[in-house]
């Protein structure tokens, strides 16, 4: 069994009424963190509208495994943030969705592109999840 250090989350093309699948990959990132792997997450494509400002706010959790009531994804995403993940937004999916980087939340970590991810799936040390 090989010994990851890393995890790379990548977001492609996430179906905004679909809650239940918007809102896991940050809390498996949050408990990656917590379990001490170096975690960073990619947005990309259709995903990468997520990380618009007035987005994720809008977009309520509403049964999840954080007790009664709902949740704003963006929540999800502080919590990420806060947890030490790393929250990347891939630079084409700005361009598709008329975005600039005046435009994301300030969890966003930075704007990268594809060579820069595919740079980090590649690493040796790196397990890679897809949703």
């Amino acid at each position: 069994m090989a010994n990851f250090k890393k995890l790379l989350i990548m977001l492609l093309n996430m179906d905004m009424d679909n809650t239940q699948q918007l809102y896991t990959p940050f809390y498996q990132a949050v408990a990656a963190a917590s379990l001490n792997y170096d975690v960073s997450m990619v947005l990309t494509a259709d995903a990468g509208l997520i990380l618009k400002k007035g987005v994720a706010e809008k977009i309520f959790i509403e049964k999840s495994a954080h007790g009664p009531g709902a949740r704003a994804l963006y929540e999800f995403i502080r919590d990420a943030h806060n947890a030490g993940v790393k929250i990347f937004v891939c630079s084409p999916s700005l361009t598709h969705h008329q975005m600039t980087g005046d435009d994301l939340i300030r969890e966003c970590t930075d704007i990268i592109g594809s060579a820069t991810y595919i740079e980090m799936a590649m690493d040796e040390d790196t397990q890679v999840l897809t949703y």
